[in-house]
C-alpha cells in the first residue's frame, strides 16, 4: 500500500495521458513518495495510521513527491519539479513538528513547543532589577499624551 491518490498524482503531475505514463507508473512514484515521507518523518505506519492529525498532509507530500519523480521523467523544462519537491519537504517539516510536539491524532499534542521555567522579570521576581530603557529619546508615552505614539 501506498500514501497517495493516482488520479490526484497525474492531475498535479500536468495530467499526462494513461498512454504515456500508467496507472501502475503513477503508482510507483507513489511508493517513491511513500519512501520519502517515511524516511525525512522517521514514522514508518503511515499507510494504516489514516486517524493520525497529519495524515492528509503526509498523503500530499507523497504526491508531491511522486509527481516531482513524473516531471523528471518527462523533462521538466519549466522546473515545477523544484518547487514541488520543496513545498513536499515543507509540508513534512509542519508534520515533523507535530510529531515531536507529541501529536499522534488522539489529542496528544498541540504540535507546538512547551516552555517551562521560572519567570525571570520585574515585579514577579522581585530579584531581579527593573528593565530601564538606556535610550535617551524614550519618553513618558502614558494615557495623557495626544496624537500618535511612537
Amino acid at each position: 500500500m501506498v500514501l497517495g491518490d493516482v488520479t490526484r498524482t497525474r492531475n498535479l503531475a500536468g495530467a499526462p495521458s494513461t498512454e504515456n505514463i500508467s496507472d501502475q507508473e503513477i503508482t510507483t512514484y507513489l511508493g517513491f513518495g511513500t519512501s520519502r515521507v517515511i524516511a525525512v518523518t522517521g514514522k514508518t505506519d503511515w499507510e494504516t495510521d489514516t486517524s493520525h492529525v497529519e495524515y492528509n498532509s503526509a498523503v500530499m507530500a507523497a504526491e508531491y513527491f511522486a509527481d516531482v519523480a513524473i516531471r523528471d521523467r518527462f523533462g521538466d523544462k519549466d522546473d515545477v519539479s523544484t518547487e514541488h519537491w520543496d513545498r513536499a519537504m515543507a509540508i513534512l517539516t509542519q508534520v515533523q513538528a507535530t510529531l515531536e510536539g507529541g501529536g499522534d491524532g488522539a489529542g496528544g499534542g498541540t504540535g507546538g513547543s512547551t516552555v517551562a521555567g521560572e519567570y525571570k522579570t520585574y515585579p514577579l521576581n522581585p530579584s531581579v532589577l527593573p528593565y530601564r530603557s538606556i535610550s535617551r529619546t524614550s519618553e513618558y508615552l502614558g494615557e495623557d499624551v495626544i496624537g500618535p505614539r511612537a
